[in-house]
């Protein structure tokens, strides 16, 4: 016995140098070592072998990573639920809700037969914790059987007869045409009623609300990677505890490359969104699924007519302090206002959630400020011709045009 601890031991200090365990320190036990309170025969831990019978086809564990719902006939809660990687390499490894383990396996139909498989040893700051993942290291040692039933779920007995539940991971999958409700960024939850939302066009751009400005942007996806480009957002200021900073962190997350994941609390749930950025923030999405019904209806275009809104962003890009932009959609199809320096004037025409401006003209008084002169072109260029119109759910008057136009206004 002891010339086998030994050998052990020595083995530990190179497992610590492989990809899979990248802990601050790594301290590594043999998985399963048991916990001094003893197993815990009420639970399932510890009971009698139950050989499985193996069913019709016996899948491949080899290559699949499973998400661990129940240790020992005792459900897994709370926290990030564990996981269990097989790969097609013979190396098996996951993460047990808070320490990291890894080992080899073999396969022969119904049957999986275990090589030591070790384990960090952190402690865990969750109760029960490290009691679930020393009856987790345990199964994973000798001879083992498994089946995986209709359902898609795994259940694999150990050895010593734990049995260990678990449903396969999904895959990462296409971002185009999703959108997310943030609901935890940082490992903290999100400002409540100011939640950031993203959305992925299928034409690679994303669009979204930081919780206190509209953004803009554009993706590429490469599997569970996902670069952004030119993310830009509107230039308000949001007094609410947190808001602000809240917002920086996200935009920081759209800024550059970010690996992607998808995460199942639990079988029933829907999986969310895990997006981690350049700077090693990461944020949760919750997906917000279309309206039961169909489609929302087309904006009422008497909602334009008859009040004043002020211009707060051209293209992404803010506006002046003070400089009063304005338009006025009349009753009578023409619209005015004024660019903060000269009247605009013309005319346009709503239909459902499209409105399109013709015969734009303003004045020719000389804008005395190169800034004010500058704002004026970019808010005549991104009032041009053909636009679409929404309003927002905070009550902004939102236009957009092709090439990436867009005029947020408000009342």
């Amino acid at each position: 016995m002891k010339r086998e601890t030994v050998s052990r031991n020595l083995i530990f200090p190179l497992f610590c140098l492989g990809a899979l365990l990248a802990a601050p320190a790594c301290h590594l036990t043999p998985a399963g070592t048991p916990p001094e309170a003893g197993p815990e025969t009420e639970s399932g831990i510890g009971r009698e072998p139950m050989i499985l019978q193996p069913g019709p086809s016996d899948p491949q564990l080899g290559g699949g990573t499973w998400i661990i719902s129940a240790i020992g006939g005792r459900a897994v809660t709370g926290g990030a639920p564990p996981v269990i990687s097989f790969g097609e390499d013979g190396r098996v490894s996951g993460f047990g809700g808070c320490n990291r383990f890894g080992g080899g396996y073999t396969q022969d139909g119904a049957k999986v037969s275990f090589t030591p498989v070790l384990m960090t040893t952190m402690a865990c700051a969750a109760a029960n914790t490290n009691r679930l993942e020393s009856a987790l290291g345990a199964a994973l040692q000798g001879d083992g059987a498994y089946v995986v039933d209709s359902d898609g779920v795994l259940t694999l007995t150990g050895a010593n007869g734990t049995e260990i539940r678990a449903r396969k991971a999904e895959t990462v999958k296409d971002l185009a045409s999703s959108s997310w409700l943030v609901t935890t960024m940082g490992g903290a939850a999100t400002v409540s009623g100011r939640e950031p939302e993203i959305r992925f066009t299928a034409d690679g751009q994303i669009n979204g609300t930081t919780g206190c400005n509209r953004f803009f942007g554009s993706y590429v996806q490469d599997g569970a990677k996902v670069t952004f480009t030119g993310a830009r957002s509107t230039k308000m200021a949001c007094m609410e505890d947190g808001v602000m900073a809240q917002e920086a962190a996200f935009l920081a997350i759209l800024r550059g490359e970010a690996d992607v994941s998808f995460k199942q609390i639990s079988p029933d749930a829907q999986s969310q969104l895990a997006l981690k950025g350049p700077e090693g923030i990461s944020f949760t999405g919750a997906p917000i699924l279309p309206k039961v019904g169909g489609s929302a209806p087309a904006p009422d275009p008497a909602l334009l007519s008859g009040a004043e809104w002020g211009v707060v962003d051209i293209n992404a890009g803010g506006v002046i302090g003070n400089s009063r932009l304005k338009l006025v959609a009349g009753e009578d199809g023409r619209v005015s206002g004024s660019t903060g320096c000269n009247r605009l004037s013309g005319l346009y025409d709503a239909d459902g959630g499209t409105i399109t401006f013709t015969q734009l003209a303003t004045t020719r008084r000389a804008c005395l400020d190169d800034g004010l002169r500058m704002q004026e072109r970019r808010y005549i260029s991104a009032l041009g011709g053909e636009m679409a119109w929404t309003i927002t759910a905070d009550g902004a008057l939102e236009l957009t045009g092709d090439k990436g136009r867009r005029v947020l206004l408000r009342r």
